[in-house]
C-alpha cells in the first residue's frame, strides 16, 4: 500500500555546535524515498518550519508551499485542491538559483494524511525535548507553537 509518510529516524539526532538537531529526515509513498532513505538535514528546523506552512496552506489554500531542504537542491511543494485533497512535488532544482528544477514524482493524499504525518513528526521532537532525550533549544517554541496550531485546525 502506498502511504505517505515522513521518516525520522531517532537514533541517528544529534545536536550540532550551532544548537540544531541533526539526523535522518525523508519523506516517503511506498518503497519510494526522497531525497533519499537516509538523508541528513536539519530536522527541528524542517519540521517547525513545515507545521506552521501546514497550516498556512489549509487557511489560505491559495498559493501552494514550499519547504526546501537545508541540504542539498531539494524541496516538496504542496497545493491543496477544492476537495481537500493534497497535491505534493516532490522537485530537485532550484529555479533561482538557474538551476533546472525536476520534479521527480506527483502525488495526491487526503490533506488529513499530511496533517497526522506532521503532527506526528512534532509530536516525537516535542517528547524527545520534555523527556530530555534530545535536550535542544533551537526552533523549540517555533515547533511547540506550530504544533499546538495544527492541533486546533
Amino acid at each position: 500500500m502506498n502511504e505517505f509518510k515522513i521518516n525520522l529516524k531517532k537514533e541517528t539526532f544529534f545536536i550540532n555546535e550551532g544548537n540544531s538537531v541533526i539526523g535522518d529526515i525523508c519523506f516517503s509513498f511506498g518503497d519510494w524515498y526522497f531525497p533519499e532513505k537516509d538523508w541528513d538535514d536539519f530536522v527541528v528546523l524542517l519540521i517547525a518550519w513545515l507545521s506552521g506552512e501546514i497550516i498556512k496552506l489549509k487557511f489560505t489554500n491559495k498559493e501552494p508551499i514550499c519547504m526546501r531542504f537545508m541540504e542539498g537542491c531539494f524541496k516538496i511543494a504542496l497545493s491543496l485542491d477544492n476537495e481537500s485533497e493534497c497535491i505534493i512535488q516532490f522537485i530537485e532544482g532550484e529555479k533561482l538559483a538557474g538551476d533546472d528544477e525536476v520534479i521527480h514524482k506527483e502525488i495526491t493524499v487526503p490533506f488529513e494524511e499530511v496533517k497526522i504525518e506532521v503532527k506526528k513528526s512534532c509530536e516525537l521532537l516535542l517528547k524527545m525535548k520534555e523527556t530530555k532525550e534530545l535536550d535542544f533549544e533551537e526552533e523549540y517554541e517555533e515547533l511547540k507553537e506550530s504544533y499546538e496550531l495544527l492541533c486546533k485546525c
